[in-house]
């Protein structure tokens, strides 16, 4: 028997025996050159170590708490983890403190320990319920083991939670120092700590240049790291508005452009008038002003630098919106505006490569147009005379020089594109192209003359339409310009549904529609609309040529009829008797000779609609030379005397009508058709 077994001395604590363990096997852990443990020993309320870290062998003072448990206890969860009761209060006072903490498990059977983190644990409960706190104990079920590879990413989460918070403090001190009060700190997802100045002073750097190499996604994307205060000045809110509406966000766009006008004196010449621009297009985009104010107002920037951009805009509305009638002046004005653009002083290189842009697309349009008239004109003219191969080689040729003519055109505009590196410019010219080209395609098949068709070979050009598409359609999405890409998406709906490409046509028209709704186009909604309705051009061209099909059977019924009911009054004419005294006789082409008494001659070149200028034309065959004058009465009105350009005036049934009533009105006046003596 030893004697100490007889004193009577302090009982040992199994529980702090416990903690000691836990304590003397939880320091090892820790390398000291990276880490200062220090163990919270003055009334301790739930922290057991404060840790500091070390870099470089240097103190940071960035810290971490540990709250240390131990259990003796071999009873798991299922999934392995080990639970324990953690009270409430003890959640909220390491909250308190303002920095990373972790609950940490010493597990004595297993000599190993487990940890979880606090922001993580209460996250879970806020999950489960959000009124937790009023709860007095929670479950925390341990399931992480503590080793070198978690205490690496400990150390890093508490070097770069230090760095962030040292970022806000200093941030916080310099602010406090600004004269614009106004102005926040931010922090981003990857705690970066910016403030509104730095995002400020930033974009109004180098915003314009970001805006010119079309870069304006990248612009909006620092723009959303600012807070609501940022837009303060007049050159911000101007290229941040810019940025929204190259990228089709004309309602964010025009309360940027709002703002700037409301602190314009900030800005000065061009950037000022470039403002007002763009707020008046913004306006006209998004429906809140009619074209014709728009129209008047556009005209005071048409002295300046802005101007051509709107003149191209002009030019192009004009030729469209001019009747069909007015078609070939139409052109010819177009033509003459784009030149004068082009060669105006004040137009930039951006603006001379739009307006040849422009010019290709209405130039290759018009061309495709002609080529269709070309072929419809050869018909037209074999129904009535016989095969003409040389008529046909002769409008072969002239269509073929017209288009090599043309794509020379194009292949020079996207060269000097290159040459000046205006990449927008140059995707806008392929785009161009890709569309005149798919409407060629489209004619030519549909028409369907050999001699011209031979001109061009077709069974892979859609394919190669649309990989060139692709490459322009990835430009736009790249650098963000929603309306273009909506423009070159039609336009490869268009190439998929004539290749009869269904799966991929139907996800590129439900890709549209995504894009329409949205940024709520209201113009490219129609569009997409059009285009599911049988809106495509090679739909709506056969749907045409289908419909003059129709309308040809018709219109040969009624040529028949028109030609029946004058052999009627023909034969009429003969059983009648007209003196031969003080008569004079013209001879109308296509349908004979006519005779009736001098002194009706104003009322017969009346009825035969002979102009006004030319009537003393007839007048001399009459009066001087004594000749029977020639009416080619399939114009109307008839402009010269003479058999002119013969049966090529013929205009189908249109023609035709008007000679019917010519015929019908002699006969009515009492003016007889008579044979003339061979």
């Amino acid at each position: 028997m030893y004697i100490l077994d007889e004193m009577d001395l302090p009982l040992s604590n199994p529980k702090e025996e416990l903690e000691s363990i836990s304590n003397n096997h939880f320091k090892p852990l820790f390398d000291v050159t990276s880490f200062e443990i220090r163990k919270e020993i003055e009334r301790d309320k739930g922290i057991d170590f404060d840790i500091e870290i070390k870099k470089n062998g240097k103190y940071t003072n960035f810290r971490f708490t540990i709250q240390l448990k131990a259990t003796e206890s071999k009873k798991k969860n299922q999934d392995g983890s080990i639970s324990l009761q953690i009270e409430t209060s003890n959640i909220n006072y390491l909250f308190n403190g303002g920095r990373l903490a972790y609950y940490v498990l010493y597990n004595k059977p297993e000599n190993s320990f487990y940890f979880e983190s606090l922001n993580q644990f209460a996250k879970e409960l806020s999950d489960a319920d959000q009124e937790w706190y009023k709860q007095h104990t929670h479950v925390l079920r341990f399931s992480k083991r503590l080793n070198i590879d978690q205490i690496n990413k400990i150390y890093n989460s508490t070097l770069d939670r230090g760095i962030f918070q040292r970022t806000i403090n200093e941030k916080l001190a310099i602010q406090s120092s600004f004269i614009d009060l106004n102005d926040k700190i931010v922090v981003d997802a990857n705690s970066q700590v910016i403030s509104d100045k730095e995002i400020r002073e930033q974009i109004e750097s180098v915003g314009l240049e970001l805006i010119n190499q079309f870069r304006w996604k990248e612009i909006l994307l620092i723009h959303s790291k600012a807070t609501s205060a940022v837009a303060s000045t007049a050159k911000y809110n101007l290229i941040i508005g810019m940025a929204y509406y190259y990228s089709s966000e004309h309602l964010k766009a025009l309360i940027h452009f709002q703002q700037a006008l409301k602190s314009s004196p900030g800005l000065t010449g061009i950037l000022f008038e470039h403002l007002r621009l763009l707020h008046l297009t913004t306006r006209y985009s998004i429906g809140l002003i009619k074209s014709e104010e728009y129209s008047i107002k556009s005209k005071e920037f048409e002295s300046t630098s802005l101007g051509a951009y709107i003149k191209i805009e002009l030019a192009k509305a004009r030729y469209l919106e001019s009747p069909e009638i007015y078609r070939s002046d139409r052109y010819e004005n177009f033509v003459k505006n784009i030149d004068e653009i082009i060669s105006s002083s004040l137009s930039n290189e951006n603006v001379k490569l739009i307006a040849r842009c422009e010019a290709v697309l209405i130039e290759g349009s018009k061309l495709n147009m002609d080529y269709v008239s070309t072929v419809a004109n050869i018909r037209a003219m074999e129904t009535k005379f016989d095969l003409n191969v040389s008529r046909r080689v002769e409008a072969g040729l002239q269509v073929a020089n017209q288009r090599i003519n043309w794509h020379n055109k194009v292949r020079l505009l996207k060269e000097d594109c290159l040459q000046n590196k205006n990449q927008f410019a140059f995707n806008n010219a392929q785009l161009n192209e890709i569309k005149v080209m798919y409407e060629f395609e489209v004619y030519a098949s549909l028409v369907n003359v050999e001699n011209i068709d031979k001109l061009y070979e077709s069974d892979k050009r859609i394919q190669q339409l649309l990989e060139q598409l692709h490459s322009v359609m990835a430009f736009y999405e790249q650098i963000g310009h929603i309306e273009n890409l909506c423009v070159a998406l039609s336009l490869k709906y268009e190439l998929e549904h004539y290749a009869n490409k269904t799966d991929e046509s139907l996800s590129t028209i439900d890709r549209l529609s995504e894009y329409v709704d949205n940024y709520n186009l209201a113009e490219f909604k129609l569009k997409s609309d059009e285009l599911k309705n049988r809106g495509t051009t090679h739909e709506r061209l056969k749907q045409m040529l289908d419909s003059l099909a129709e309308q040809g059977k018709a219109d040969e019924k009624e040529y028949d009829a028109i030609v029946k009911e004058m052999k009627k009054l023909d034969e009429n004419d003969r059983q009648r008797f007209v003196g031969n005294n003080m008569v004079e006789v013209i001879h109308l082409f296509p349908i004979g000779y006519f005779q009736y008494p001098m002194e009706k001659r104003r009322d017969v070149f009346k009825i035969i609609s002979i102009s006004d200028d030319i009537r003393s034309a007839f007048d001399l065959m009459y009066d001087e030379y004594k000749v029977i004058p020639i009416a080619n009465i399939y114009h109307n009105p008839v402009k010269q005397e003479g058999y002119g350009d013969d049966k090529f005036a013929d205009k189908g049934i249109e023609s035709w009508r008007n000679i019917y009533q010519i015929r019908k009105a002699l006969f009515e006046n009492g003016f007889k058709k008579f044979e003339p003596p061979n």
